[in-house]
């Protein structure tokens, strides 16, 4: 810092000039553009003056862009994957780093993943760069987040591999493609689960699910949503007309005339919707299979996690059970088996966790 103010004092005072008063100073240093002899003096393109971290959900930076065209930084991580983003608007969050790096021992060869939250592309790069995934489907609903994707795919050379979508991921996630759906969305993802199931492919697929969890207090399960009864059915006239169908209340329509020349008129036929009804009240009325435990993980791990652990774990398998068998109903049941449950609490300050589901 010592050589940097010297630089700066030289400048300034260069030819032997002084000034009278402290505006004076000023001036000359804003025509002299400060910031642009600070940048040149490190040898550096872009100079900012950060102030502080927002503590929203998206981690926004409030940074100054002193000199530079843009804000545009590149950041490269332990695995040399290289992370391009505009410092001014976004931050990287070493807090995923841990996570990231549990990822990077994943094989994922010849598979399709979707990132539903993907960010700056933290974990669809080591998907694609460390996993060898086939492909990546990279969704974020912000287009500074989806410009940063895009940027950072063409830098470490894997844009053919990635597709990056933005928008809301309930709406924009493509169904039946994936072969491992990730949900990385703390405090919870539970919104998404059904999304993420109509992602996988028929056959079944990997589903890896954060949530932030409180041992502290006593949780009481979840209980499954218990069907609403079912609304009485309209019939339906030819004409596209609805009466409610009620024996004793259909009138019976007289034409003397047809009588009288021997034609006889026929009654107007209804439609009934009871092929709806009786497909809506199988799917009610079907027993799903039990959630498995993996018999390495229940004998091992399983054991020694805290009851709240277990509660949402089961939970969890019990939804996207009931979400995959209604969303391919057929006479084939899924099965969803919980093969791994991760502590990440050094990663962050709050119990988060990795649930893993697989259909079996």
């Amino acid at each position: 810092m010592e050589n940097l103010w010297g630089i700066l004092v030289r400048d300034i005072y260069a030819q032997g000039r002084t000034f009278a008063n402290a505006e004076d100073l000023k001036e000359v240093i804003a025509r002299r553009e400060l910031w642009r002899v600070v940048a040149e003096s490190l040898n550096i393109a872009r100079l900012g003056r950060k102030r502080f971290i927002g503590n929203d959900d998206e981690r926004t930076p409030h940074v100054d862009l002193l000199y530079g065209a843009n804000g545009w930084v590149e950041h490269v991580d332990d695995r040399g994957i290289r992370f391009v983003y505009d410092a001014s608007k976004r931050v990287f969050n070493n807090k995923k780093v841990p996570e990231m790096q549990r990822i990077s021992e994943w094989d994922c060869h010849g598979e399709t993943v979707v990132d539903m939250y993907a960010g700056l592309g933290y974990y669809s790069l080591r998907f694609l760069i460390c996993c060898g995934a086939k492909q990546v489907v990279s969704i974020d609903w912000s287009d500074d987040m989806c410009e940063a994707l895009r940027r950072t795919a063409e830098a470490n050379n894997v844009q053919d591999r990635m597709l990056v979508i933005e928008g809301d991921s309930r709406r924009v996630t493509p169904c039946l493609v994936a072969d491992r759906v990730f949900l990385g969305l703390v405090p919870s993802c539970r919104a998404h689960w059904l999304t993420a199931c109509k992602a996988l492919k028929q056959e079944g697929g990997m589903l890896h699910i954060h949530e932030v969890l409180d041992v502290t207090s006593r949780q009481i399960p979840r209980k499954m949503e218990t069907a609403k009864p079912l609304p009485k059915l309209q019939s339906v006239e030819e004409e596209g007309s609805a009466k409610e169908n009620k024996p004793g209340l259909a009138k019976s329509s007289s034409n003397p005339l047809g009588k009288a020349n021997g034609i006889t008129e026929k009654t107007p036929t209804k439609r009934k919707l009871s092929r709806s009804q009786s497909i809506v009240e199988e799917m009610e009325s079907r027993v799903f299979p039990a959630p498995k435990i993996l018999k390495d993980f229940e004998e091992g791990t399983w054991k020694s996690l805290a009851q709240p652990y277990k509660d949402f774990a089961l939970d969890c398998a019990r939804h996207c059970t009931r979400f995959l068998n209604n969303i391919h109903f057929s006479d084939t049941m899924y099965c969803v088996t919980i093969v791994n449950l991760t502590n990440n609490e050094g990663a962050v300050a709050s119990d988060v966790f990795s649930i893993i589901v697989a259909r079996s």
